[in-house]
């Protein structure tokens, strides 16, 4: 399973744990695989970037603190930089720790979701972006993943369902289109709507080469053959090597 993308642009977060009106100058976590022109797989993985990260270790996180929120907040700093090394066992116990102190910060979850995802605890995971989505029902990214979970487990309808859920609330966020899209190409009769959406990603964002395979697998199929051999040229054009096989 590939990590997702998101477009969102970089944002200043205040982590509001209440502790000397502390501010962190943060940026959008970069996913495992990003949605950018090469010849990997558009991702339909998850991403908590419509939250920030980190860059400083403050240092009052150096000294022991009586301070609940204070705890909380390095804490947060500490598992956000141990799953950014990759330490995503111990980035977890931490990110658990920090909900026994505030169960309320809704990135919280989400990073939780993404080390649950990665671990193919699909189910834990799931709570996890709920949770972020109740808390946080105005942000596109934890829907989206859920989208990518129900897409895992074979539940399409509600895979669809938090897709245009997405992307109501991002709706130039060519990664959800290129979801909603695989998702109703694997039932028959939806075939013109996953046209309709991969057609809207790569309006969005033309270079992704993978999108544009696939969507010359969709016209192919169909017995479009034009439409097939155009899109299967822009996916070789962007250097996407199998779409070669396709035109000869």
């Amino acid at each position: 399973m590939a990590s997702l993308q998101s477009g969102d642009s970089m944002t200043k977060l205040n982590h509001g744990f209440h502790a000397a009106s502390i501010f962190v100058i943060c940026i959008i976590i970069a996913t495992l695989v990003s949605c950018s022109a090469s010849d990997s797989v558009p991702s339909r993985g998850l991403k908590s970037a419509q939250y920030s990260q980190p860059t400083i270790v403050f240092p009052e996180c150096s000294v022991a603190t009586n301070s609940p929120s204070l705890s909380a907040y390095c804490l947060f700093n500490s598992a956000v930089l141990l799953q950014q090394e990759g330490y995503s066992k111990q980035a977890k116990q931490e990110f658990i720790e920090v909900l026994s102190i505030d169960n309320t910060r809704p990135e919280v979850y989400l990073y939780l979701g993404d080390i649950y995802f990665g671990e193919n605890d699909l189910n834990q995971a799931e709570q996890m972006y709920l949770a972020a989505v109740a808390l946080d029902p105005e942000n596109p990214v934890p829907f989206r993943n859920l989208g990518v979970i129900y897409d895992n487990t074979g539940e399409f309808e509600k895979a669809i369902d938090f897709y245009l859920e997405s992307i109501k609330l991002s709706p130039q966020n060519s990664q959800s289109h290129y979801n909603l899209g695989l998702v109703y190409s694997r039932i028959p009769n939806q075939l013109e709507k996953a046209i309709a959406e991969l057609k809207k990603s790569t309006e969005l964002d033309p270079s992704i080469s993978k999108v544009h395979y696939d969507l010359g697998q969709l016209y192919e199929y169909l017995n479009q053959s034009a439409l097939a051999i155009e899109s299967y040229q822009r996916a070789l054009d962007l250097g996407y090597l199998e779409a070669a096989e396709k035109l000869q």
